[in-house]
């Protein structure tokens, strides 16, 4: 290294000067050293060497051999990029495009990319192309632009490209006709390299049939190889799976061991579960503290059925708190006006319905009880159907008493089986309450409900 070092003075010979640079900075043949590397790559520079030039930009990038100096990092990479230097091109458009330590211009960004694209093994441009003119980023949004770029990158076998062709045919946008079959060959291309998005596609392609017979052995195996390579969602799919045992043999240690993969990445509703095994033992030993930890990361994410767990936790005082209903209520209202479809949760609805009814720990309001009983019914709730008939059924503050509206509600809940609601119905066709009598109707029902 020292008679390298020597010639390489003697001659001022940049590439050796490079060399020597690169030598240091990886310790090949001489202790790693990156002031050293700095200094060599810099003497290669003065003779305008691109690729040193680039190492030089890093350097100051990453504070390595010389304090971090994010203007001049760029100024170096600015020279090499204008001689041709392919990494130092692509630091450039990225810097413009994010405004690291250069004004913002979305405009330079775009065309170092296509100074990078148009060289046919850059992928990692056309990429970037791609997605510019996909979002239509400062860019005019071009779907058929986009898939040609795209295109070129899943030529070379690039995953991302081939999945994000995957789903341009799959949506079917301006210019591009829905095509599921090409779709589904653009998601196996990607899935085949191990892509996991793209394997998660290719699983509920076979689960819906879309492109492709529906095969629901290839789609558990394609969920499986998406889950082990760390797709969030279908580790909370395979969660699910054993836990239900759908397509898998039922097994509650096997489902909380994904359930919690994927909640570990931040899939909400994977912590959900894993909060609710915790909270019943199942699948792993019961722990009331660690399942109040996950029910309260997700709620905070303003998953309604963790802020109606909690709510539950709160008012009954369970897993070793101290019964808190003032927060109970606080979590159900979260739970009940939470926004989901334009819905809340049915669940939360209900109790806050009890609590106004019964006016504990809120003022009694029978009008704001039928209301919150009221969205819970637009969802199908079957005892909130009832609650509302039993409103209805009596006089009451705000609530007038209205048999034919009782008689409604109570079948709309007596219809989905609720029990007490079919008991109510028979006992409208005896009475002829909302209803015209008929005693063999009123047997009809008596008997269901029984």
């Amino acid at each position: 290294a020292m008679e390298w070092s020597v010639n390489a003075i003697k001659d001022g010979h940049a590439e050796k000067q490079h060399h020597i640079g690169a030598a240091y900075e990886k310790g090949l043949g001489v202790p790693q050293s990156d002031f050293e590397s700095f200094k060599w790559y810099l003497k290669s520079t003065d003779q305008g060497f691109a690729e040193a030039q680039e190492r030089v930009a890093c350097a100051f990038d990453d504070g390595r051999g010389v304090p971090e100096d994010g203007p001049r990092a760029f100024e170096w990479y600015l020279k090499a990029a204008e001689q041709g230097d392919e990494e130092a091109q692509r630091s450039v458009a990225l810097w413009y495009g994010s405004g690291t330590s250069v004004t913002q211009s979305r405009e330079m960004s775009i065309e170092w990319f296509l100074t990078l694209a148009k060289k046919d093994n850059d992928w990692a441009a056309q990429v970037a192309l791609g997605d510019l003119y996909k979002a239509g980023r400062e860019v005019h949004q071009d779907y058929q632009a986009a898939m040609n770029w795209y295109f070129k990158a899943a030529e070379q076998g690039h995953t991302r490209a081939q999945y994000n062709l995957g789903l341009l045919c799959r949506q079917g946008l301006v210019d591009i006709p829905q095509d599921h079959s090409k779709a589904f060959e653009w998601f196996l291309k990607a899935a085949l390299q191990g892509y996991a998005e793209a394997q998660a596609e290719v699983s509920q392609a076979y689960t819906n049939g879309a492109g492709v017979p529906k095969d629901n052995i290839k789609a558990m195996e394609w969920s499986i190889k998406a889950a082990e390579n760390g797709h969030a969602e279908r580790q909370h799919y395979m969660g699910a799976a054993y836990e239900k045992g759908h397509g898998v043999p039922q097994s509650d240690s096997r489902s909380f061991e994904w359930y919690l993969k994927s909640a570990d990445q931040g899939f909400a509703e994977a912590q959900e579960r894993v909060a609710a095994a915790l909270m019943a033992g199942r699948g792993t030993p019961e722990d009331g503290p660690q399942a109040v930890e996950w029910y309260t990361k997700v709620a905070d994410q303003g998953v309604a059925v963790a802020q109606f767990s909690l709510g539950c936790v709160y008012n009954l005082g369970l897993c070793g708190l101290p019964n808190d209903r003032s927060k109970a209520v606080g979590w159900f209202i979260k739970a009940a006006t939470m926004l989901h479809a334009n819905q809340g949760n049915a669940h939360a609805q209900v109790a806050l319905g009890d609590r106004y009814e019964k006016g504990r720990e809120v003022h009694q309001d029978y009008h704001d009880a039928l209301d919150w009983y009221c969205k819970a019914a637009e969802q199908g709730h079957p005892r909130a159907q009832f609650n509302i008939g039993l409103l209805y059924d009596q006089e009451y503050d705000d609530v007038p008493q209205d048999h034919s509206k009782a008689f409604e509600w109570f079948l709309k809940s007596a219809l989905r089986g609720y029990a007490d609601a079919q008991a109510k119905v028979s006992q409208a066709y005896t009475n002829g309450a909302g209803v015209p009598k008929d005693n063999i109707k009123a047997m009809e029902w008596s008997i269901k409900a029984a």
